[in-house]
């Protein structure tokens, strides 16, 4: 936390539908795995600190690519956006 990394380990339970194919269990606080491998809380703070600040510092302090930093905004404005 902090200046360490962290990572989050856990097992999710899979269920292989034959209509649906293999769903697995979500978690509250994640996307699936195929849109995010970061939680939802640490999307909210790449973009947050993308409307402040620019991407070269974002990148610098969070620890990701700026590609990433992108893609992370693009998927939190289509939750977040209200679409009205």
């Amino acid at each position: 936390m902090g200046v360490r990394q962290t990572w989050l380990c856990c097992q999710l339970r899979r269920l292989k539908c034959p209509s649906h194919g293999v769903i697995t269990e979500s978690v509250p606080f994640a996307r699936p795995v195929s849109e995010s491998r970061f939680t939802r809380d640490f999307e909210h703070l790449v973009a947050w600190c993308t409307s402040k600040m620019d991407k070269t510092t974002v990148t610098k302090l969070t620890r990701i690519a700026w590609r990433v930093v992108g893609m992370i905004c693009e998927r939190v404005v289509a939750e977040e956006l209200d679409r009205r």
